[in-house]
């Protein structure tokens, strides 16, 4: 939505420098969130084992 919003500006050097911000705000935000949630669940729950694969 960020995105979005920021190419809905009117055309100028301000919103390609918003342009790029959001840009860069938006994919660090995302890559963050993907490293870390691994760690967080393995520290929301600790001591449960993986669940082994079923054979059918």
């Amino acid at each position: 939505m960020s995105v979005a919003l920021a190419l809905a500006l009117p055309l100028g050097p301000e919103r390609d420098l918003l342009l790029s911000i959001t840009y860069i705000v938006v994919l660090s935000s995302i890559l963050l969130q993907g490293l870390s949630i691994g760690k967080l669940v393995k520290r929301v729950t600790p001591g449960t084992a993986p669940a082994a694969p079923d054979a059918h």
